[in-house]
This record gives structure tokens, sequence and C-alpha cells, in this order.
């Protein structure tokens, strides 16, 4: 009897912990993503949904105990809220940790970034590597195409993307950033009239799991 009551103290423990883990994470659509990350200030991306009140980032030196904590001002409750934030007043070549406060409480969303080191007129150019690629595209049932030609609606198309798994590998690269070239995402046919559908698309295909590694791994340009 002592055993088994044990055992549902343990499986009672496990669902509430997994509740309240995927209840954080449910407030974060997508990221951290690190925008760029210079000498004295650095720019977080993350995108909550509409039932978030309120957002702000705690950061801290890596290996300090205190932290600093800059509010989030702009709107929220919207459809679609992604947000960025400065953190400013930086050290050069300085590693900081970070985490966003969701709701007055600390959320799934951190990671770290270390700013540039001032070597111009002062170190030999330092070697660096970046990754770069083009046409992500991230597969939806319901608006992928069909066919491959109007003209040919007995020919189905073979849908792009189909496997993402390549962001998982990208994450774990060394790289100084990461430069998207062109298709960042494609627009579907039933975006393309609509504010509201390309908010959407955006929104959609930012969040999927395989990318949320490799935006916070490293700075990303467009």
């Amino acid at each position: 009897m002592q055993i088994f009551l044990i055992m549902i103290r343990n499986i009672l423990f496990t669902a509430v912990f997994f509740l309240l883990i995927t209840g954080v994470r449910s407030q974060i659509v997508s990221g951290p993503m690190l925008g760029p990350i210079e000498y004295r200030d650095a720019k977080l991306w993350i995108e909550v949904s509409p039932q978030v009140k309120a957002v702000s980032l705690q950061y801290k030196r890596k290996g300090d105990t205190k932290t600093k904590t800059i509010l989030y001002k702009g709107q929220l409750g919207n459809d679609f809220n992604p947000l960025q934030i400065t953190v400013g007043g930086l050290e050069f070549n300085t590693t900081y940790e970070y985490q966003f406060i969701i709701d007055g409480k600390p959320s799934a969303g951190k990671g770290q970034f270390t700013t540039k080191d001032l070597w111009p007129y002062r170190k030999p150019v330092p070697d660096f590597s970046f990754l770069t690629g083009s046409c992500a595209f991230f597969n939806e049932p319901s608006y992928d195409r069909l066919y491959t030609d109007l003209a040919r609606l007995d020919r189905p198309a073979v849908p792009y993307g189909k496997d993402s798994s390549i962001f998982e590998t990208m994450a774990k690269e060394r790289s100084a950033f990461m430069l998207w070239l062109g298709d960042a995402w494609y627009t579907r046919e039933v975006d393309y009239y609509s504010e509201w559908g390309l908010w959407y698309r955006a929104h959609h295909d930012r969040s999927r799991p395989a990318l949320q590694n490799f935006l916070k791994a490293m700075p990303q340009y467009a």
C-alpha cells in the first residue's frame, strides 16, 4: 500500500510539473531570437501569446549575481505580438545571460550572448565563420499546393519543405551569425491580400519547434 501511494504521488508530481512547464512555454510563440549584437548593446526578439499582459527582460554579466531588468513598454494583447528589447550599456567582448519575465514569472525564454570584441586598430582581424541559407519552406498542409500546374490537375505536386531538422544541426555550429537570404518564409495564396494573413505567415513559420534553438544560438540577419 505504501509503495502504491508513493507511485501515485510521483505520478501526480510529474503531471503537475509538466502542466506548469507547458503553461509557461505556451506564453511564448517563438524565440527568443538574437538580433544584432554590437560592442555596447544587443537586440533580443520574442513573440508572446495574446494572453500575456507584461514582458520584461532580466540580464546579467555571466558569473555575476546582480541582475538588471528592462520592462517592455509596447502594446500587447494583439493576435500577433512580436517584440524587441534593446539592452544597452554593455561591455565589449563580454558574455551576458538573459531571461524573459512574463507576467511576473521567469519563463523558458532564456539564453546568453557575447558582445563584439574591440579589435580594430588594436589586434589582428579575427577569423570568424557564419552560416547562410535561403528557401525556408515550412509545411502547412491546409495551404500547401496540391498540383504542379493549374493546367494539369492530374499531376499531384510534391510539397516543398518536409524536413526542417537542418536548423537543429545549424544551432550546434559555433558561428558568428546567420545570414538569411531570399525566401525567409513562403507566403501562401490565402495570405497575399490580407494584412492578417501576412502577419500569420511570419507567426506560423517562426514558431516551428525545429527553429527555436537556432534562433537564439547566434545573431540573425536578413
